[in-house]
């Protein structure tokens, strides 16, 4: 059986079309000691589509012997499999973010969890004693 676009209910409708969803990252997220460190973005529900992932910091990560400090998106194994690194120690500026369109699918049928990892080389991610940045993720569900 066909589905058509109108027999679908509201809420099931406004799931596949894509939206924004901001999620918001600061120094304190990142506690290793260690010059990287990777945490839960979020959790994927079955059946959703990453289209896009833009990352913009508000405030530099910045502190201790910091140097350099990016942020990546991905997956446990793929760190950086919907948005390479960004380097938010830069200054901040309303034309300095990235937009990635590297999008894809994870699992039809279980929730997966997308990562922000921290990178510092020249430092412990932990060290850094400012930074803020949002993450917008462009996503859809198929199901």
């Amino acid at each position: 059986m066909r589905s058509v676009p109108g027999s679908l209910s509201p809420s099931l409708s406004a799931a596949l079309v894509p939206y924004w969803t901001k999620y918001t990252v600061s120094e304190a997220d990142f506690t290793a000691a260690a010059a990287l460190e990777s945490i839960t973005l979020y959790t994927m529900v079955a059946g959703e589509i990453l289209h896009a992932i833009k990352i913009k910091h508000s405030t530099s990560f910045t502190g201790g012997a910091v140097a350099d400090y990016t942020l990546e998106v991905g997956i446990a194994g793929d760190t950086a499999k919907y948005a390479g690194a960004f380097d938010v120690f830069q200054a901040v500026a309303n034309n300095t973010f990235q937009l990635s369109f590297s999008g894809g699918a994870e699992s039809h049928a279980a929730g997966t969890v997308i990562q922000v990892t921290a990178r510092c080389a020249t430092d412990d991610v932990a060290d850094a004693a400012a930074g803020a940045a949002d993450i917008w993720v462009l996503k859809s569900r198929t199901i």
